[in-house]
């Protein structure tokens, strides 16, 4: 699991070993079984429910700088403001990581001054948008009647949050359940151990309380 770049050699260690492996998410010039979804696509569509909620000024809160996996997600974000021909600010990329510590800075970045604050935000991942809820908390600004939230990935705890948070799922345990038992196939030598075999998750969008139409 993880972003492949960050396990490179590992991998190949397994490859070379001739071990059964399965990749959670792509690995680039690598020939792995591997299970994934589409960040590029998943956050183009996400961007897209917020233009069509009335959004114009959508700040992208992106993830670590050397991820490919944020390259990726920012890329579709680009996209959906192209497509539906709103204008791209520099000052509305920030960067915040993958975890709630990063969402909370850069969430007091964005939203510090009322001339230009966005209306949304689009988080990297959910742990991002949770950081947000904090930001916007101690700014005194109340989700989502003075900014909209969508995080990304579905986990469990963006129910809970106050309001529940609308995510992009990639139903990580419907990923989880697939790897496995591609890694079962291979072990029963139902699917070769080398090669190439992909599955790919189909994203969707779970609307609850953190966005407003304006």
């Amino acid at each position: 699991a993880g972003e492949a770049e960050q396990y490179e050699e590992h991998i190949r260690w397994v490859l070379k070993s001739k071990k059964p492996l399965v990749t959670i998410m792509e690995a680039p010039g690598l020939e792995t079984h591997t299970v994934r979804f589409e960040n590029r696509r998943g956050f183009r569509d996400a961007t897209d429910y917020l233009i069509r909620k009335g959004h114009r000024r959508i700040a992208c809160l992106t993830g670590p700088a050397r991820s490919a996996m944020a390259k990726e997600r920012t890329l579709g974000y680009v996209e959906s403001l192209v497509a539906h021909e709103v204008e791209f600010h520099q000052s509305m990329t920030v960067r915040a990581g993958d975890t709630s510590e990063g969402g909370y800075q850069a969430a007091l970045k964005v939203l510090a001054d009322p001339k230009t604050r966005p209306t949304a935000l689009m988080c990297f991942n959910d742990m991002v948008a949770i950081g947000c809820y904090r930001a916007v908390h101690q700014l005194g600004l109340h989700i989502p009647n003075d900014v909209s939230v969508v995080g990304f990935d579905g986990i469990e705890m963006g129910e809970v949050m106050g309001p529940p948070l609308t995510t992009m799922s990639v139903f990580p345990h419907e990923i989880g359940r697939q790897a496995a038992e591609m890694l079962l196939n291979i072990v029963s030598g139902s699917n070769g151990k080398q090669g190439h075999s992909e599955k790919v998750i189909e994203h969707k969008l779970i609307e609850r309380e953190s966005v407003r139409a304006i």
